[in-house]
C-alpha cells in the first residue's frame, strides 16, 4: 500500500470492496491503498487502515455530533472530531495539539474538505450515489501532502460521508 501524500492531484476512487457489503476500499492507478469498515452488523464505528496508519471512528451520542479517534489494537486517543451535521461543519482536535476544521464545499454533488488551520485546504471528498451503493472520489490538495495527518483525515472524511448519508436516509 501506498501513502497518500504521493497522490497530490490524482483521483483516489472509495468505493464497496467486492462481496464485503460493509467495506469501503480506496484505490489509486489500479492500487488499493486502504479502506474503512464497520466490523460490526449494526452501529457507527469504522475502522480506518491505510500504510500510514490504523484508527477506529466512534460516532458517540444519540446524535452522533462527536467522534473519538482512537489507534486501532492500542484504543490510545488520538483526538476528538466535533459535527454540525446540520451546517456541514466540524472541527477536528487531535491529542497531539492540532486542529483542522471540515467544511461542506458543494451541496451537490456532496462534497466536503479539510482545512488547516491557516485556512489551506488539505483533501476534498466528494460523494456519488449509483443507485443505492455509496461511492466517491477523493483529491489530495497540494497543501495536503506535506501533512503529517493527511492518511487520518483522508480516511475520517470517507466514513464521515458515509456517516451523513445515513442519517440522511434515516430523515
Amino acid at each position: 500500500m501506498n501513502s497518500f501524500r504521493y497522490l497530490i492531484g490524482s483521483p483516489i476512487a472509495w468505493k464497496h470492496a467486492p462481496k464485503k457489503r460493509r467495506t469501503l476500499q480506496l484505490w489509486a492507478h489500479e492500487e488499493n491503498i486502504g479502506s474503512v469498515t464497520w466490523p460490526g452488523l449494526i452501529g457507527r464505528d469504522a475502522e480506518g487502515v491505510c500504510a500510514d496508519g490504523e484508527w477506529r471512528f466512534d460516532s458517540q451520542g444519540l446524535t452522533g455530533r462527536t467522534v473519538a479517534i482512537t489507534k486501532l489494537g492500542t484504543e490510545e486517543p488520538v483526538g476528538t472530531m466535533t459535527i454540525a451535521w446540520l451546517g456541514g461543519r466540524g472541527t477536528v482536535e487531535l491529542a497531539v495539539g492540532t486542529g483542522y476544521d471540515f467544511l461542506r464545499t458543494s451541496f451537490l454533488p456532496p462534497e466536503r474538505c479539510f482545512l488547516n488551520r491557516q485556512g489551506s485546504s488539505l483533501v476534498r471528498i466528494r460523494t456519488r450515489f449509483p443507485g443505492a451503493r455509496l461511492h466517491g472520489t477523493v483529491i489530495i490538495e497540494p497543501a495536503g501532502g506535506g501533512d503529517p495527518n493527511l492518511s487520518l483525515l483522508t480516511l475520517l472524511g470517507v466514513y464521515l460521508q458515509v456517516l451523513r448519508s445515513q442519517r440522511a436516509a434515516k430523515g
